[in-house]
């Protein structure tokens, strides 16, 4: 085969695949490697926006007084969800919450040492605890202009390679690993909020509050699924669809 049509088969192909893919609207194409499949995982962290919508249109009528107060904005991130509600909205959504390993990858763990590569943190790149933290290990030579969490996407230059954004600091985020098993935990409807379960949930990515170390893609925690916290927020994924299966 000559060299031009062999050029211009490989393109057919290429085009041929990636038109069967479904677009996903805010959501980026994390691609198949070692063995595992392909998924989108949103572009930034759930917003207030589209996750009051979700409030109004379940079981969540309205957001509890103490959280009410300190929602900022429409394009600020979710906080003080629990792993219930961030499960349950991303179901809402038609997606799910993304297992510890698919954040990972999304991150480049074993890569790279940051979500954006192996340079340096600064504040230029991720909202953590720098000198506007006040908490003892914070940085006093980095300034993000931010003493608590930023606006999703403030900080482009922190993004990963595909695109992804906030994937370290900003706001821990929620998985769907269970931290003592490593087993994945799926939502299974509105009364499973009220199961009287101790599991404690992988978290990734650290927070505004966060020291330097915890902002790295081998770093993670672990909270309690029933616990609410100002630094835990959370983005979703979902599976890959194919036009015409």
């Amino acid at each position: 085969m000559k060299p031009s049509l062999l050029l211009f088969s490989f393109f057919t192909l290429s085009l041929l695949f990636t038109s069967g893919l479904q677009a996903q609207e805010g959501m980026v194409l994390i691609p198949a490697a070692g063995g595992q499949p392909a998924f989108y995982l949103d572009k930034t962290e759930v917003t207030q926006g589209p996750y009051q919508t979700f409030q109004e249109q379940t079981i969540y009528r309205r957001t509890p007084e103490f959280a009410a107060k300190k929602v900022h904005g429409p394009d600020y991130p979710v906080r003080l969800s629990t792993w219930f509600h961030a499960a349950h909205f991303c179901s809402w959504a038609g997606k799910r919450l993304p297992t510890v390993e698919e954040w990972n990858r999304a991150a480049g763990k074993g890569k790279r040492v940051y979500p954006w590569g192996d340079e340096k943190l600064d504040s230029t790149r991720a909202n953590f605890c720098d000198i506007n933290c006040v908490t003892p290990w914070h940085d006093i030579l980095q300034d993000d202009t931010f003493e608590r969490y930023s606006k999703a996407g403030s900080f482009p230059a922190g993004a990963t390679p595909e695109g992804i954004l906030d994937m370290a600091g900003n706001l821990w985020e929620w998985t769907s690993t269970i931290a003592k098993t490593g087993k994945s935990l799926d939502w299974k409807g509105e009364n499973y909020e009220n199961a009287e379960l101790d599991y404690f949930m992988v978290i990734k990515g650290g927070s505004y509050g966060s020291k330097p170390t915890q902002l790295k893609n081998e770093d993670s925690a672990e909270s309690p699924i029933n616990f609410r916290s100002s630094h835990v927020g959370f983005r979703c994924a979902k599976d890959v669809e194919v036009k015409g299966k």
